[in-house]
């Protein structure tokens, strides 16, 4: 009897031992997730956490359709507001945009859903300097554009060519469903839901939670969250540059002061909060001012 308690203690001791030595994602994958599918899906990729909401929201958004070309009424017809880019022959229209939309977060929504047990790692904690950042982050973001200091920038630097670049959409609500009050104002909403709440959660899991790690060193689940170095500085340069070629200078500076906050907090949270600070801000912003290529 004594032997069989000794074997079952040491067995515990090393049960333990292992759960202790795991990174903290395999921990949090491990818990409770159904069905046993999912579970093994994630653990066996486990950057799927971070990288298939953002995927997911990208390429949902591809389906976007933009506002038609300006054509004299004389020359236009009834082809010129279907997009020539349309995917496999849907044809959707400006005015589709906020179907597409929503139908964009209602997607991205299903798959943070089912990643969501890897958010689980991090240590949701939250400090000021998430909300100093975001208020400050609108200053710069919006100055920098208005004032044009990015233009003068690349003008001297011979990359005028380049401005103009990944422009947004730009829908209008009040001018495109004027006289519908009910579906603009329901518009509005899933709009700030995926402004705040959505792009906030999805691009700092994906760029913080698992680029800034990788980039650091590729076995990525032992480097801790808020770790730095100049490969975290150089990466979130370049990432900001690519995802925002329309506000390239902008992104740069708003993106590098949320690496400092994550460097200073290591928290996830601070890093979430303050990229909503940021985009409710704009939102705000945006309807206010009528710059609606903010948007």
């Amino acid at each position: 009897m004594k032997e069989e308690n000794h074997t079952t203690d040491t067995n515990t001791r090393g049960e333990n031992s292992a759960q202790s030595t795991c990174p903290p994602l395999q921990q949090a994958l491990r818990r409770n997730i159904r069905p046993a599918w999912r579970a093994k899906l994630l653990q066996t990729y486990p950057s799927l956490v971070f990288l298939l909401p953002f995927f997911v929201f990208m390429l949902s958004g591809s389906f976007e359709p933009h506002r038609p070309p300006e054509i004299p009424p004389e020359e236009r017809t009834p082809f010129d507001d279907i997009q020539e880019d349309s995917w496999f022959g849907l044809n959707l229209e400006y005015s589709h945009y906020p179907i597409v939309y929503t139908s964009r977060i209602a997607l991205t929504l299903l798959t943070i859903w089912f990643v969501w047990p890897g958010y689980r790692e991090f240590k949701w904690s939250i400090s000021f300097w998430s909300v100093l950042v975001g208020v400050v982050g609108i200053v710069v973001w919006v100055g920098v554009c208005k004032l044009g200091i990015e233009q003068r920038v690349f003008e001297a630097v011979g990359l005028a060519e380049m401005l103009g670049v990944g422009e947004r959409v730009g829908y209008n609500p009040f001018e495109e469903l004027a006289g519908q009050p009910a579906a603009m104002y329901a518009f509005l909403a899933v709009r700030f839901f995926g402004l705040v709440v959505l792009v906030a959660l999805i691009e700092e899991m994906l760029l913080r939670g698992w680029l800034l790690r990788y980039v650091t060193d590729p076995d990525w689940q032992t480097v801790a969250f808020g770790t730095g170095g100049r490969a975290v500085i150089v990466t979130t340069i370049v990432y900001s540059v690519l995802t925002h070629p329309g506000e390239m200078l902008a992104a740069a500076i708003w993106f590098s002061m949320v690496t400092w906050l994550t460097i200073r907090t290591r928290s996830v949270l601070d890093c979430i909060v303050a990229h909503a600070t940021t985009n409710l801000l704009l939102g705000v912003y945006v309807i206010a001012s009528g710059d609606w290529y903010f948007w």
